[in-house]
């Protein structure tokens, strides 16, 4: 199970990493709409974390330039 959640992990930062923060600023719809996207996938992957690895997914949103 540790792997999968460590996969889980790699996954979420992955996205994050790919993910335009400034997405709600956007006067394009489609633009809007991808980054919408975007972050119910990255909630998604988050909500499924354990405590522990939601921990660790805080800091790496945190380090990308997110918080």
């Amino acid at each position: 199970r540790g792997v999968v959640m460590n996969d889980k992990l790699a996954e979420f930062q992955q996205l994050v990493t790919e993910h335009d923060v400034y997405y709600t600023m956007s006067d394009d719809h489609k633009i809007w709409q991808k980054g919408h996207d975007q972050y119910q996938a990255i909630m998604k992957i988050f909500n499924g974390l354990s405590e522990e690895l939601q921990q660790e997914a805080t800091q790496i949103w945190e380090r990308d330039n997110h918080g």
